[in-house]
C-alpha cells in the first residue's frame, strides 16, 4: 500500500531555501512527501496560466519493470523470477511495454497523452536516496553541491521585478486534513494553517471518480485548487514505497496500480473540467533499480530509469533510446538523456523561461512540448 501523507519540506525560493538548509535538503527525501504546492501568490511568469505538476516516486522506481523489454533476452537473463512475460506486458510498441498494472496508463498512450522518456539519469550516478534526490532536486551535477533548488530558481525568476511582498512565495502542504502554509522568516519558517482553502477543496465535485487512496486523494485536492482558479503554478505530490529490495513483485504491482490509477483519474478529471490544456503532469524518481535481481527477489539501487510526462499538449509516444540489457548481473545501466535535458524542456517551452538561467548551464529541450 502506498506511504500514508506526511508533512514535508520543500523550499519555495532561494532565501526559503537556504533559510531551512541547516536541517539539509534531505529532510525532503526523508519525509514521506506528502503533497506540497510551490505557490507564487501573484505570479503568473509569462506562461497563460500554464501549470506544472511534479510527481514523485521515492525509493527509486524499477524502470525495467515499469517499460519492459520484452523482446531482449538479457531482461530474461537478468530477471529469472521478476521478469514479464510477453503476454502479460501492454504494448508500448514492438520491443517494449508498460507493467500490466498500468492500464489506465497505458489508455492515455493510445491517445497520444502520455509520454515515455527511457533512460533518464546523469552522469557519475549516486545511489544514496539522500544525495540522488538532493542531485535531482537542484538540478547540479553528482560532484556539485547547490544550496538552492530549481524550482526555487525557478520562482526567483518568474517573480523578478514585483514587490518583495509579491515575490515571497508560500509553500502549502496538503495532507488529509486541512492544507497549511509555510514561509519564510530570518529565523527559520513559520507555519500554520489556511482555513480559506478548506471550504475549496471540500466543495470540489470532480467530473470522474479518484480510487480511495492518499495518493488519488492529494491529487483531487490539487485539481480542487486549480479548479478554484488559484495562482499556483507548480504543485508536488509523492508515492512512496518503491525501494523494493525484497519479494518486489507484489509491492511494485500495486504501486504502479496506484501511480497509473491515480493519475488517469486526474489527467479525466481536469479534461473533463476544461483544464487540461493548461497542465502538464511529471514523474520522477531518484534512481533506477539494477538491472540484475538480487537473491531476495527484489532489485537494488540502480542509476537510469524511465520517466512519464502526462498532458494534452505535449507529444506523446516513446522518446529516448531504450537501454542496453548486455551487462554482468551486478552492473548498472548506463544513462542516455539528461535529465536536466528534461527540466530544460518543461523550462522554455512550457513555463516560457529560460532554462540556463535556472540550471546554470545549456541543456538540450527534448521534442516533448
Amino acid at each position: 500500500m502506498p506511504a500514508p501523507l506526511s508533512d514535508p519540506i520543500f523550499p519555495s525560493t532561494r532565501r526559503e531555501f537556504i533559510a531551512r538548509s541547516g536541517r539539509g535538503l534531505g529532510l525532503l527525501a526523508l519525509s514521506g512527501l506528502a503533497p506540497a504546492l510551490l505557490a507564487r501568490t501573484t505570479v503568473d511568469g509569462g506562461t497563460g496560466g500554464r501549470i506544472l505538476v511534479l510527481v514523485q516516486l521515492t525509493g527509486g522506481n524499477d524502470g525495467l519493470n515499469t517499460v519492459v523489454p520484452y523482446e531482449d533476452a538479457d531482461y530474461y537473463r537478468l530477471r529469472p523470477t521478476l521478469a514479464l512475460a510477453k503476454g502479460q506486458v501492454l504494448r508500448l510498441s514492438d520491443t517494449l511495454g508498460l507493467h500490466p498494472s498500468c492500464a489506465a496508463l497505458h489508455a492515455l498512450f493510445g491517445e497520444g497523452k502520455l509520454a515515455v522518456v527511457q533512460n533518464v539519469g546523469y552522469p557519475q550516478p549516486n545511489r544514496s536516496h539522500f544525495r540522488s534526490t538532493e542531485i535531482w532536486e537542484t538540478a547540479s551535477a553528482s560532484d556539485e553541491f547547490r544550496p538552492d533548488s530549481w524550482i526555487g530558481r525557478y520562482l526567483d525568476h518568474a517573480g523578478a521585478g514585483l514587490p518583495v511582498a509579491s515575490r515571497d512565495a508560500l509553500g502549502l502542504c496538503l495532507r488529509s486534513g486541512l492544507p497549511r502554509f509555510c514561509r519564510s522568516h530570518p529565523h527559520g519558517e513559520a507555519s500554520g494553517p489556511i482555513p480559506a482553502l478548506e471550504p475549496v477543496i471540500d466543495a470540489y465535485r470532480p467530473a470522474v471518480p479518484y480510487p480511495a487512496n492518499s495518493f488519488a486523494g492529494a491529487l483531487r485536492q490539487v485539481a480542487a485548487l486549480m479548479a478554484a482558479d488559484r495562482p499556483t503554478r507548480i504543485y508536488r505530490v509523492a508515492l512512496s514505497g518503491f525501494d523494493t529490495h525484497s519479494n518486489q513483485a507484489h509491492q511494485h504491482a500495486n504501486l504502479l496500480a496506484t501511480l497509473s490509477t491515480g493519475l488517469a483519474a486526474f489527467q479525466r478529471d481536469l479534461e473533463r473540467q476544461g483544464l487540461a490544456d493548461q497542465v502538464c503532469t511529471l514523474t520522477w524518481s531518484e534512481f533506477g533499480r539494477r538491472p540484475g535481481e538480487n537473491e531476495s527477489r527484489g532489485t537494488d539501487h540502480g542509476t537510469a530509469a524511465p520517466l512519464f510526462l502526462l498532458g494534452t499538449r505535449l507529444r506523446g509516444g516513446l522518446h529516448g533510446t531504450a537501454p542496453s540489457l548486455q551487462l554482468a548481473p551486478e552492473q548498472d545501466l548506463a544513462h542516455r538523456t539528461d535529465f536536466r535535458r528534461v527540466y530544460a524542456t518543461l523550462l522554455e517551452r512550457w513555463l516560457g523561461c529560460p532554462a540556463a538561467a535556472v540550471l546554470g548551464g545549456e541543456f538540450r529541450p527534448l521534442p516533448l512540448v
